[in-house]
């Protein structure tokens, strides 16, 4: 069967098609997914680091806060625009650092992780502006990924909520160490020695030769060194083993003696741990002497690009 239309016909026919076309589509886009259409959209943020001070921070006409040196802090302003400033004050760098941070905004967390390249041997505080463009009105966790803490060190993480609004707010934390407390001089104390054959329940691996005197050496973040001299050669019957630690210069001169009041007539190998705190990183010298020694032991240990080691020596223990 032949079906004519009329040209009235057929144009009423492309009207109601294109009116059935135009339904579907806005159908289609009401029921689209909108599941992250409740948080901001982080698609288009862009961050990066403005500027920092020297070391001490920022001048007062600068410093958009003060906070105090034994804590760190953040100034954060929003512009009401889609502009986040983030001014870290106090932040711990090393005194003649290459500063850099990255930063990344993902699941409605902004992330600042604080990069270095500097090895001087000494850190000291400084105060940098970041800046993250394009945000929409939200609320953000805004974390800070900083250098040189200790691991009870409160972290620096913060929310804020931004809206079509002007805001601003200030954030500190506490900071009990080093470089944010002002470091004492080194100080060295024994603080600890095994009995006779060294410690059963704590050797290091590899166990040193026997006939060899080893030291391994530890430096962490919180400027301290811990060193453990193995076979240390004491007489069998003491009553109490000490060592005198004293730091000139880049040289920790590790001095240890015996009291035995009724020695035994032979002689047993020992461990001993020391400990060196307030211990800027740098390159240094050790030298243990101890009564039966034919002449001291000396190591060079580099604590910037090498913060643990293991050394033995040749020097023999005595029969």
């Amino acid at each position: 069967m032949n079906v004519t239309q009329t040209k009235a016909g057929r144009c009423w026919t492309l009207f109601v098609m294109a009116m059935s076309l135009s339904v579907c589509a806005g159908l289609m886009l009401g029921c689209s997914d909108d599941g992250d259409s409740t948080g901001p959209d982080t698609s288009a943020t862009v961050g990066r680091l403005v500027e920092h001070s020297d070391c001490g921070g920022y001048p007062e006409t600068v410093a958009k806060a003060y906070v105090p040196a034994d804590q760190t802090g953040v100034v954060w302003t929003f512009d009401g625009e889609g502009t986040l400033t983030l001014q870290h004050i106090n932040a711990a760098f090393n005194c003649c650092p290459e500063i850099s941070c990255a930063i990344s905004v993902s699941d409605n967390t902004i992330t600042i992780t604080e990069t270095e390249t500097g090895t001087c041997d000494c850190l000291c505080l400084m105060d940098l502006d970041c800046e993250v463009s394009g945000l929409t009105a939200g609320t953000y966790d805004v974390r800070f990924v900083e250098l040189h803490l200790n691991d009870d060190d409160q972290k620096l993480e913060f929310p804020v909520t931004l809206k079509d609004t002007p805001a601003a707010d200030t954030l500190t934390v506490p900071r009990g160490h080093y470089p944010w407390v002002p470091m004492g001089p080194p100080l060295g104390a024994l603080i600890a020695y095994s009995q006779c054959g060294g410690f059963d329940s704590a050797r290091y691996s590899p166990d040193p030769p026997a006939d060899s005197n080893c030291i391994i050496y530890q430096y962490d973040v919180s400027n301290t060194l811990t060193i453990r001299h193995q076979n240390a050669t004491f007489n069998c019957c003491v009553q109490e083993l000490s060592a005198v630690i004293t730091v000139t210069d880049n040289v920790i001169d590790i001095a240890e003696s015996e009291t035995a009041p009724e020695p035994c007539f032979c002689v047993c190998a020992y461990d001993l741990d020391v400990r060196v705190i307030n211990l800027v990183a740098g390159e240094y010298t050790i030298n243990i002497t101890s009564p039966y020694l034919t002449e001291p032991i000396t190591v060079d240990v580099d604590l910037i690009n090498e913060p643990a080691g293991y050394f033995c020596t040749d020097l023999p223990v005595p029969e």
